[in-house]
């Protein structure tokens, strides 16, 4: 089957978790905002329950509605469904049963009984359960499960869920397939930056490759003898990601012609923690050093005009040009073999307008 009906060519995005619907219904149930459900249902924001009409504490008296409302408000700032848990608990107080009263004898005994309190200021305000449930805006049933971690009174906080930490994994992909896609990786030869060696940890693979060539290349490898029907055993998807995750690879030469002082100052001010006479002061330097470059390109600009008018005057100039692959041939084997490059050192005189041009091989220096 033709690769390109495997995957697409369109530039792939990095993964954002935080914008998985998954990951909005979790954060929107724990921070009490409405939302949309798996089948596409509304679901309305957390609000207080219904007055629970206890005779015995009163509990919708003793807490007012202001009140309620803040403790509402506090409960839905806890983002984590396990912070607002240990909330919860701090909240219920755990004590043997005083006195059993199983009419028939035949009913199940309780190991313990709970009682349930809001705190308000440096108060402890006890309340029933129904209010408990209703002031937080959560089910009876979440109340009791809370209850339930609290049973042993050694423990002080409830344990960790966990849903989504097991290991039947069905459609993982097997490890010797993950290193086939590793060493296969690997197997192109990269290079540093001519300039700045020093500067970074990426490398650059050949500028005629590309991530969606690579994978073309590894089918033809590794997965070439599978029927024409079946689907490839590593997505293009998952090559994709592993390669992103895993290597710090570009393509083609980098732009090591940026100035360095730039970069510091625009990483610098990306920095969210700066106040503003700090980000102020960076934006002085910048604008200081941005102003002394101008000033060296109008200088030399003069200079090269001087130099087409004076005879005792000239201008010359000297820079390195774009690096070269060799042989620049699209052939796939080309790709797993080491290339030569050839290096292009450039002098320009302002006075003639004539370049003189120092081509080389990595093999010379």
């Amino acid at each position: 089957m033709p690769i390109d009906e495997w995957h697409s060519a369109e530039k792939r995005k990095s993964a954002n978790p935080s914008q998985w619907k998954r990951n909005v219904i979790k954060k929107s149930i724990a921070t009490g905002k409405g939302y949309l459900n798996y089948k596409g249902r509304e679901i309305g924001e957390r609000k207080t329950g219904p007055d629970c009409c206890c005779k015995k504490y009163k509990c919708f008296v003793q807490i007012n509605e202001e009140d309620r409302k803040l403790i509402l408000e506090n409960f839905n700032k806890l983002e984590e469904t396990y912070v607002q848990t240990v909330y919860l608990g701090g909240l219920i107080k755990t004590e043997n049963v005083e006195k059993e009263r199983s009419k028939t004898g035949t009913g199940k005994k309780r190991s313990c009984s709970h009682k349930y309190y809001i705190k308000l200021g440096n108060r402890n305000i006890q309340i029933c359960r129904n209010g408990f449930a209703s002031i937080h805006g959560i089910s009876k049933k979440r109340v009791d499960n809370v209850a339930k971690e609290y049973r042993d009174p050694t423990v002080t906080t409830p344990a960790q869920s966990n849903r989504g930490k097991h290991q039947n994994r069905p459609n993982r992909i097997p490890s010797e397939w993950v290193s086939k896609v590793d060493s296969h990786i690997r197997s192109f030869p990269r290079r540093e930056s001519h300039y700045g060696k020093n500067k970074s940890s990426r490398y650059y693979l050949s500028p005629e490759l590309n991530i969606k060539r690579m994978y073309e290349l590894y089918l033809k490898k590794h997965e070439l003898g599978l029927e024409a029907s079946a689907k490839p055993i590593v997505s293009f998807d998952f090559y994709y990601r592993y390669f992103k995750q895993n290597f710090k690879y570009s393509f083609g030469s980098p732009r090591s012609d940026t100035c360095k002082k730039c970069d510091m100052l625009s990483n610098k001010l990306k920095d969210k923690t700066l106040d503003n006479d700090e980000t102020q002061q960076i934006q002085i330097e910048k604008s200081l050093h941005q102003a002394k470059a101008d000033t060296f390109f109008v200088d030399l600009k003069e200079k090269s005009q001087l130099a087409l008018n004076n005879e005792e005057c000239e201008v010359l100039t000297f820079d390195y040009q774009q690096n070269m692959p060799l042989p620049k041939i699209p052939t796939g084997e080309a790709f797993y073999k080491r290339q030569l490059w050839a290096y292009n050192f450039c002098i320009h005189s302002a006075k003639t307008g004539i370049a003189h041009f120092y081509l080389y091989d990595e093999t010379i220096g």
